[in-house]
Order: structure tokens, then sequence, then C-alpha cells
């Protein structure tokens, strides 16, 4: 962290774990952290300060760090990694199914508006509220997905880094769905529309083909 530290803030399913390993293998990166600490999450600033002290190019790629700005302890560069809600909520799902086998909550309990799942996918205006004082730069799903090389060379460019690629390292691009949501509900599509809308009005970027 002496020169570089980097945090991406959020979602989840949004490809950090292809980030990881790209900047894994970046040779100016002196952060070598195993896979179970891509998300590192210590109790309070003094840990978290002690374990990246040691490096001048490190990097955290949490996950949920935009539901609690009080966690950030430390960073030069952030971003935030969007992605179609309705894609988004379809991905999270089977996900927590497919992780947590104790996870017994039904598609529709899951598509209730208090649910926390639900929120933490379509509280956008939240990520703006929680964010407004932080430089952050916005990143989308779509970018990794249409050209995985371009969008490693532009965050190399954003951290300063010199460009690289490792096109040994594959993304993954989709969860596993065994159980697919359909979202026909008028109200919860106008509702997540709404949503999308907010995202558009801040990154000020066209993302007409999200909404149905």
């Amino acid at each position: 962290m002496k020169e570089i530290h980097y945090q991406n803030l959020g979602y989840p399913k949004t490809g950090t774990t292809w980030i990881y390993h790209q900047l894994l293998y970046h040779p100016q990166v002196d952060c070598q952290p195993d896979p179970n600490q891509k998300e590192f999450n210590p109790p309070n600033k003094e840990l978290y300060l002690n374990f990246y002290k040691k490096y001048n190019v490190s990097f955290n790629l949490r996950t949920h760090t935009f539901l609690k700005p009080e966690t950030l302890y430390y960073a030069t560069h952030l971003t935030f990694i969007f992605r179609n809600p309705f894609h988004l909520l379809n991905t999270w799902y089977n996900f927590l199914c497919y992780a947590n086998q104790d996870f017994k909550l039904s598609v529709e309990e899951f598509l209730k508006y208090d649910d926390y799942n639900f929120q933490l996918v379509t509280d956008t205006q939240r990520i703006f509220d929680n964010w407004k004082n932080y430089d952050v730069k916005w990143l989308f799903y779509d970018d990794l997905a249409a050209d995985n090389k371009i969008f490693m060379y532009n965050l190399c460019d954003y951290l300063g880094l010199n460009r690289y690629f490792d096109p040994r390292v594959k993304p993954k691009f989709k969860t596993k769905i065994t159980k697919e949501i359909v979202i026909d509900d008028e109200k919860l599509i106008k509702y997540i529309n709404e949503k999308i809308s907010i995202i558009e009005d801040h990154t000020k970027r066209d993302l007409t083909h999200w909404k149905k």
C-alpha cells in the first residue's frame, strides 16, 4: 500500500475473481493474497493496515463494502462494478442456493421489496448516497463480458500500472442457473427499471438495453 492500494466496492457476481487472478499475476503487483483473501474483511483498521503495509502495490476485491463505508479503512483507487439487476437477481439467487445448502428462501420471498438480498441488488440510490464523497470509478460487467482484455487494460490505466492481460485466466460469465427467476410482475419491472435509471443518471451511461 506504499504506492497503490486498490479496492473494489461491489457488486458480488461481477467478475471480481477473474480480476483477482489477473492482478495476482501482474508483474508490478507484489501483493500475493491467497484466494481466501480476495476479500479481506478484518474487524478493525489496525489489522487492515498491518496486513497490507509491506506491499507497494496491493488490492482487495471486496464485493459488499458499498453497504458500509465505515469499513473502507484505506484505498488509493476505488471501483464499483455494475451489472444488469434483472440478470444479477438470477445469478445471485442461484449462487446463494448453490453456496449455502441451508438457504431455503423461495423465489417469491426473494423478490419481495423488503428482502435483504433483493435490496442488495436493486437499491442503487444507496450506492451513490454512501459514496458521494469518494472518488469512485464506475465500471460495468457488460464491458468485461464484451472484451475482457480491453477491460483489463482500462483497469491498469486507471491504477497507473503497465497494461497487462493473461489470456490463460478465463472469466466465468455465468453462474449455473438451476432455478430460473422470471420477473413478469409489471410493478416489480417498473421498480427495477427505475433503479436502473438511477445508475444512468449518475454514470451518464445509456442502459436502455437493461430495462424490460
